[in-house]
């Protein structure tokens, strides 16, 4: 659950093309839902907003009484103000006990700029100064960067190499199943720049136990294997905490907020390419960073081709931008891709083109989905085979070499093959 700001409010009527009747400072967003709090602290949903497969935005107006009491967000800080305090109280007792459990280290506070991170910064200053660090992933919006560039005495840390230049050379599209992106941008980039200069340290960091299920089960103390032999600790002072705890905190303290917040995003961190991110939050990449989100639309129809991934997918090259994240976008190929690919490999066949979807190896079971060892089934077998043999299966047959089999593509391509 978060606030509603007056930008995510025009965000929705610009896109509905409605004029609601909710206004900042009275309602909070949760799970796709606009709702406010009655004096009482009862939940009253106003409207549901959903983002389809083409990324359409709608909202619906849901049944609810318009002469209900609506609390504003400083009423429920008055309201709430005991609980607010007493987990302020116990977050500082935590990092309190963190300080003298590791009395002789060097503490820190990891920003992301997020939330989380913002409210564990602001608690653990509260309890004693402690330098603050942020680690550039390359691939933040401006808002983000804005903030991190008005805090002169944070430590920021830079990656050798930023995001697209590392894709490109890699030929890498992190996904759901694959992801190298946060290893070495943000865990990887934060150890190279501190592992020679720092021995003993203790990271104060905002990770919350309901944020995944991965993070379930951290308890206050975390060691992060990447960080290996080095005598590095983790504290999470607020692991406990739901989204709703650490906005009733922003709001009761005035602390600063990424602007992507007050967009309607949920999280501020690696924008635009993370794998992780739902249609909704592409939708709002449309409206406000349309130059970022248009870069990476290019950079995934460039994959899509060069990858072949209509028979890879099952899906086209329009269809790849909302399912690259991971994953067959459907069982079996329609004619509409199948007729695609069938213009970008100039096959006027439309049965050899069904040959180069959903195959297994006929030796082996193995999935082939690589359009060039289609290609070297067909062209050593004719395009009348039934079954294909997965690569190695292929060579194994023919008795081919990987150094022979690329030669044997090379000629095919240079003699104008166009199964290639």
């Amino acid at each position: 659950m978060q606030p509603v700001y007056n930008e995510f409010i025009e965000f929705l009527e610009e896109k509905t093309g409605q004029n609601l009747n909710i206004k900042e400072g009275m309602y909070w967003s949760d799970n796709h839902n606009i709702l406010f709090f009655t004096p009482d602290g009862e939940k009253h949903i106003v409207y549901r907003y959903k983002v389809d497969q083409k990324l359409n935005v709608t909202i619906k107006k849901l049944p609810c009484d318009s002469n209900e009491d609506i609390e504003s967000w400083d009423k429920t800080l008055i309201r709430l103000s005991d609980y607010i305090n007493r987990l302020s109280k116990e977050a500082k007792i935590r990092i309190k006990n963190c300080f003298d459990k590791y009395e002789g280290y060097e503490f820190f506070s990891l920003t992301s700029t997020g939330k989380d991170s913002t409210v564990v910064a602001d608690l653990v200053n509260k309890v004693r100064d402690t330098q603050v660090v942020f680690n550039n992933t390359s691939l933040d919006c401006a808002p983000t960067y804005k903030m991190a560039k008005e805090h002169s005495d944070w430590i920021i840390t830079n990656p050798s190499e930023g995001f697209y230049q590392f894709i490109i050379r890699k030929n890498f599209i992190p996904t759901r199943f694959g992801r190298a992106c946060c290893g070495v941008f943000k865990e990887g980039n934060h150890i190279n720049y501190f592992k020679d200069k720092v021995e003993k340290a203790v990271w104060f960091m905002g990770v919350r136990n309901d944020e995944s299920i991965s993070r379930a089960d951290r308890e206050d103390y975390i060691h992060n294997p990447k960080w290996g032999d080095l005598d590095w600790h983790g504290c999470l002072p607020i692991r406990q905490w739901s989204d709703f705890d650490v906005w009733l905190y922003i709001l009761k303290n005035n602390l600063e907020v990424n602007l992507k917040y007050k967009q309607g995003y949920s999280r501020v961190g690696c924008a635009i390419a993370c794998p992780f991110a739902t249609k909704y939050t592409w939708v709002l990449d449309e409206y406000f960073y349309p130059l970022m989100r248009n870069r990476w639309v290019k950079i995934l129809d460039e994959d899509f081709v060069q990858g072949e991934r209509w028979s890879k997918l099952n899906c086209t090259k329009e269809e790849y931008r909302i399912c690259w994240n991971g994953g067959l976008y459907r069982d079996a190929p329609t004619d509409e891709v199948i007729r695609e690919f069938m213009e970008y490999k100039d096959l006027r066949d439309i049965n050899v083109a069904r040959k180069y979807f959903n195959k297994t190896c006929v030796e082996c079971g193995k999935n082939v989905r690589q359009p060039e060892v289609i290609g070297m089934n067909l062209k050593f077998f004719s395009k009348a085979i039934d079954g294909v043999y997965c690569k190695k299966c292929l060579q194994k047959k023919m008795s081919i070499n990987n150094e022979a089999w690329d030669r044997y593509i090379e000629d095919f391509k240079s003699q104008g093959c166009n199964l290639f």
